[in-house]
């Protein structure tokens, strides 16, 4: 008997969602790096030192796991997810309640060949109908993820196009794109902080919205 099989993905992804975003650039030529520089595994490690660059770099993982609104969004996820299960379960506790109802005939000698081969047809049509509800389901649920996937995404984006207005960096990268990065240049808690900030006051502002209805 084909079994239902989940496959749908509902974590948020930490795709690349920050870049360079001024098209200003530093006067400075920038000095090269200590060439007793410690070496770098996992962890970023090194002391951080006068940085000469005008590029800075944000923690995407940190970032993710401390801005509000994405963690408010990972929560629609999880439920989204829950639910998909228990629509599979209920979708398999139907035939294996056909399946029970067959093995109970077949038990009391009640099937005569004809009315085993009518049960055992609207079983198969019942597994089939099943796969093809629950596909369409996963299917909705994928559009829905990639939808909150798409507006944390563009809050960040639209925020770090904002925030770089006033900073002027001729990039902001992720950590997780280099090898080594000094420091000093990173600036993910700055970012962290006017997220939040700007997440906040939209909640306040939706909150007012609806108080007026």
């Amino acid at each position: 008997m084909k079994q239902l099989v989940i496959a749908v993905a509902m974590l948020l992804s930490g795709s690349a969602i920050l870049s360079g975003v001024s098209s200003c650039s530093s006067d400075n030529d920038g000095e090269k790096a200590d060439s007793t520089r410690k070496e770098v595994k996992g962890e970023q490690k090194g002391e951080a030192f006068a940085a000469a660059t005008n590029i800075r770099y944000v923690d995407l993982d940190s970032l993710m796991s401390n801005y509000e609104y994405a963690k408010d969004q990972s929560k629609v996820v999880e439920q989204i997810a829950i639910e998909l299960q228990a629509y599979q379960n209920q979708l398999g506790t139907r035939l294996q309640a056909k399946q029970a109802e067959m093995q109970k005939k077949m038990n009391a000698n009640a099937y005569t060949e004809e009315t085993y081969k009518q049960d055992m047809a609207a079983l198969q049509s019942m597994d089939q109908n099943s796969q093809a509800q629950y596909a369409k389901r996963a299917e909705a649920d994928n559009a829905r993820v990639n939808e909150i996937n798409k507006s944390v995404k563009d809050a960040i984006d639209s925020f770090i196009v904002e925030y770089n207005a006033s900073h002027k960096y001729d990039a902001i990268l992720l950590k997780e794109a280099g090898l080594y990065f000094n420091p000093s240049l990173d600036i993910t808690g700055e970012v962290v902080k006017g997220l939040n900030e700007a997440y906040s006051k939209k909640k306040a502002g939706t909150a007012k919205t609806e108080e007026k209805k």
